[in-house]
């Protein structure tokens, strides 16, 4: 798969002759989609990584090696629908990032909607694009309505598609403030998030990350390079699209992880009998939509922080 590695946890309950006991709901289950993951460069720089991401999701999960989309022209919206709705496309409705509405003759997000306002963020948006359920939208009837379903990712399109139809909060970071947005078609704001909004999201903090290797530059030696001396990007150095080059950093990983426990310590998420659902969205991209030429060395670093995020997480 080109666009994205999924780890999924799923109770298979078989029927026998003679009668076994059923296995324990979870309480939580955690769904990550990386963005843009390669396998080859995931395979490629494994001797970077330490014991307890990728190489722990590789020896203790499932793993499919043949797996593709059965359809053209994936994107990110178009794979994570057809992840979490297990259709193409032409079912559900979900063909790309953007498309031109035959209406107006504009280009249109898929989740864009003028009928939903947002919450620190001046985009509309709602699922209303996505024809099908989701596996979200199936736990929600599944359980009554009980179980919780939250989404958290860089990017509105995949948080939304995430958190599906009927969930209870989606949260993307909005990439001209900082600040983590969401949309008032789903019910919630959560006042914790507000909190940290105020308090801890990335503006507060961005005149103070300077990506340069996590480890000794000499250590990146897997793809050809034009540089043989290290990397260093101040990522407030530059007044104007700061957060944007936030994004596309593996350090958007890491304030997925930070907003995340968040969540698990200020929500009621996963602390009842009832399965609930956190969808998770990373970025494993190039730095600033650079080439992988000119970017070589990031993109190994990339790779390891991404290592470590995924190793937090767990």
């Amino acid at each position: 798969m080109k666009k994205g590695l999924i780890t999924s946890i799923l109770a298979l309950t078989f029927s026998s002759i003679q009668a076994q006991p059923l296995p324990a709901s979870p309480k939580l289950v955690v769904t990550l989609t990386i963005d843009q993951l390669r396998t080859d460069y995931m395979e490629a720089f494994s001797s970077l990584y330490g014991e307890k991401g990728f190489k722990r999701l590789l020896r203790e999960g499932k793993v499919f090696r043949q797996a593709e989309f059965p359809f053209c022209g994936t994107d990110r919206a178009s794979a994570i629908a057809a992840i979490y709705t297990g259709t193409t496309p032409s079912m559900n409705g979900i063909i790309a990032e953007q498309w031109l509405d035959a209406g107006t003759l504009r280009p249109i997000n898929c989740v864009e909607d003028p009928n939903f306002m947002g919450n620190y963020t001046d985009e509309s948006t709602s699922p209303s694009q996505l024809l099908t359920s989701t596996i979200a939208d199936e736990l929600k009837v599944a359980t009554r309505n009980k179980g919780l379903v939250y989404a958290i990712a860089p990017f509105r399109d995949a948080a939304i598609l995430g958190a599906g139809h009927a969930g209870n909060g989606a949260f993307w970071l909005n990439n001209n403030t900082g600040k983590w947005c969401s949309t008032t078609y789903y019910n919630e704001f959560p006042w914790w998030l507000s909190q940290y909004n105020d308090r801890k999201s990335p503006d507060y903090r961005i005149k103070d990350m300077v990506w340069t290797p996590a480890l000794p530059f000499t250590s990146y030696t897997f793809l050809p390079e034009w540089r043989n001396e290290p990397f260093k990007y101040k990522l407030d150095g530059e007044r104007t699209n700061k957060f944007r080059r936030l994004i596309t950093s593996p350090f958007i990983n890491e304030e997925i992880n930070l907003l995340t426990e968040e969540l698990l310590n200020k929500s009621t998420i996963g602390q009842d009998d009832v399965p609930d659902l956190l969808s998770l969205t990373y970025y494993a991209g190039n730095y600033n939509h650079r080439s992988t030429q000119e970017c070589a060395m990031e993109m190994q670093d990339t790779y390891v922080r991404l290592d470590r995020s995924i190793a937090s997480l767990l």
